[in-house]
């Protein structure tokens, strides 16, 4: 995969060095509050489309994770995107950088939550 292939979504705590080598690789960043599944659709186009979701991605507190880093993502807005790319342009997904809690309440809490988040994905359309 090229650098120009990569879209990052709702990436956000970039500081300038890494935006100005993303920009020169000419890697494509949509941050949160851009992260809509029209934007997503017009920037993939026709591409096949490989889908790699590091849960941190998301607004803190939703899904335990090592990184948390305020306005991220929200589920809904996730599924949203998720449910809006055609099936036959998905070629992979990767889910990652979910951190167990210590209770299972909070970890079965987190897994409805991202079960919920990838359902388009199994959907059949």
């Amino acid at each position: 995969m090229r650098p120009e292939q990569v879209i990052l979504i709702g990436a956000r705590d970039i500081d300038r060095p890494e935006q100005e080598l993303l920009r020169q690789a000419g890697v494509r960043v949509i941050p949160p509050a851009e992260a809509t599944a029209e934007t997503v659709l017009r920037e993939i186009g026709s591409a096949p489309v490989w889908i790699h979701i590091d849960w941190d991605v998301l607004e803190p507190d939703f899904v335990p994770a090592a990184y948390k880093v305020p306005d991220g993502l929200l589920p809904t807005q996730s599924k949203a995107i998720l449910d809006a790319l055609p099936p036959q342009q998905i070629a992979g997904v990767e889910l990652a950088e979910f951190e167990a809690s210590q209770t299972t309440t909070e970890n079965r809490e987190a897994l409805t939550i991202i079960l919920d988040t990838i359902s388009p994905l199994f959907a059949t359309r």
